[in-house]
């Protein structure tokens, strides 16, 4: 495959086919098909870019020819004209409305580079969050001290 321009997540545009992201597989999970629970049927995963964009991806197993062994998590993989399309399942995985396809003429390959966070989430500077400590998006709350007030209480 040629180096060709890549397109992050955030700039991927439902009407073109032709263009090259670099992604790392974030999760990953297979549906059985349903007649035989053995064999799969799709991959479901979540893909983030260098941004830590996230967006929904899936593939049919009978696409997979020559790219399988690849789909796994914490993969970076270099894919080159996936299709696009509006994500209408019932529950969503992330915050985009839209859904990657891996298609029979998608290429994919393995990315030696690493791309975006490993775990699928990034730290904000431990400076940042006590400069300004009320700012939701740089700091998790955890409710397991709510959790032991409650059980406290009993």
């Amino acid at each position: 495959m040629e180096q060709a321009a890549v397109t992050l997540l955030n700039n991927v545009d439902l009407n073109v086919d032709d263009y090259t992201i670099r992604i790392r597989i974030v999760r990953l999970w297979t549906r059985p098909t349903f007649n035989n629970p053995r064999k799969i049927y799709c991959y479901d995963m979540i893909f983030m870019d260098q941004e830590g964009t996230k967006m929904q991806a899936f593939v049919l197993q009978k696409n997979t020819t020559g790219y399988e062994h690849l789909l796994k998590e914490n993969q970076c993989l270099t894919i080159r004209n996936p299709s696009m399309g509006e994500n209408r399942q019932k529950v969503k995985y992330v915050h985009t409305s839209f859904k990657i396809n891996l298609n029979p003429n998608t290429t994919v390959q393995e990315c030696n580079e690493p791309v975006g966070a490993e775990w699928g989430f990034d730290f904000s500077p431990f400076d940042s969050i006590v400069d300004d400590p009320l700012d939701d998006s740089k700091s998790f709350k955890s409710p397991i001290g709510k959790l032991f007030l409650i059980f406290l209480n009993f």
